[in-house]
């Protein structure tokens, strides 16, 4: 039995093929992009993630209008870090370790805050809502493959972050405010 050249080329293709799917199998929830990178989710839904940064400007803005100006600051870092890596989320970007980090330093920071509020129970039960979205995100997307889910729930993560911090925000403002005027 004869194979000739051209089949030879056909089955390296082929085997090319099959080698790539098993590449996607291995990430299934990203794909490649022009940089060789492969985004934390598909087309599509990672837009959602970047629409909900856009909330961020809300307790930015009561930030500074309840005086805590450090807070406005960092939610003018974390708005823009976020940002730049969910306009094109690329896994291995240095876009990703620096919204990482604002994240994993900001966030906390606000809830550490939180527990010396007089509202302690919404403050920080909203802010730890929001915050467990996050392993609930990675243990949807890695785990069980819900993309979608996951996604969401990332998104619940931006919601629920950004509406504890404003009860933070206007709590630690009634505070200054009734100890000024010894209410």
């Amino acid at each position: 039995m004869e194979i000739d050249s051209m089949e030879i080329d056909s089955m390296k293709i082929d085997s090319m093929k099959i080698d790539s799917m098993k590449i996607d199998s291995i990430n299934i929830n990203s794909e490649p992009n022009s940089n060789n990178l492969f985004l934390a989710f598909p087309r599509g839904i990672y837009q959602w993630i970047f629409k909900t940064c856009f909330l961020h400007p809300i307790h930015i803005i009561l930030g500074f209008y309840y005086e805590m100006y450090l807070c406005g600051i960092m939610g003018i870092i974390l708005f823009g870090t976020s940002l730049n890596y969910w306009y094109n989320p690329n896994i291995k970007s240095l876009a990703r370790y620096i919204d990482m980090i604002a994240a994993f330093t900001i966030v906390p920071y606000h809830l550490y805050l939180s527990f010396f509020t007089d509202n302690k129970i919404i403050c920080t039960g909203i802010l730890i809502s929001g915050i467990s979205m996050y392993p609930l995100s990675l243990f949807l997307q890695y785990n069980l493959n819900y993309i979608k889910r996951a996604a969401l729930c990332h998104c619940l993560l931006h919601i629920f972050v950004s509406i504890g911090v404003c009860f933070v925000y206007k709590a630690y403002y009634e505070q200054d405010m009734s100890k000024k005027w010894n209410i």
